[in-house]
């Protein structure tokens, strides 16, 4: 005979358990017996995980939006970039375009046409326009030769 650790109450030898307390002398009797306890602090440890994990996602997906944000904004800029600078191709185009008609005249023959008639605006706008383009050609030159 043996005697039960826990109540002190003499056993069989061969008895897995003890009849009066119940508690189990082998070892697999012993994990099934804190099978409930260890099942709550796996429950516990899952939930803990599962918070964290979904703070972490809310961290992300504000931080996506965050970044959809800014990408719009961006795109937005380079939207208004792209469209001031086509308009400004497009003047330097329209005045190049002026350029090319009235190739051949020369500035003296323009300011000599304006002394004819003052009153003459296309020929105003066309001197502007050759001395313009004779800036930006000037320009571009100097540019070169740095």
């Amino acid at each position: 005979m043996k005697q039960c650790k826990y109540c002190k109450e003499n056993i069989a030898n061969e008895a897995k358990k003890c009849k009066v307390c119940g508690e189990p002398f082998y070892f697999w009797g012993k994990v099934i017996k804190f099978t409930p306890v260890m099942s709550i602090f796996l429950a516990a440890a899952s939930i803990w995980f599962a918070m964290i994990q979904y703070e972490y996602k809310i961290v992300a997906v504000n931080h996506a939006k965050e970044v959809v944000e800014e990408s719009r904004i961006q795109e937005e800029v380079a939207v208004r970039t792209i469209k001031e600078m086509q308009s400004s191709n497009a003047r330097t185009e329209e005045l190049k375009r002026r350029y090319d008609i009235n190739r051949e005249t020369t500035l003296y023959e323009l300011e000599q046409k304006l002394e004819e008639n003052p009153d003459n605006l296309r020929t105003r706008q066309e001197i502007l326009i050759f001395k313009s383009l004779e800036n930006d050609k000037a320009r571009e030159r100097r540019l070169r030769s740095r």
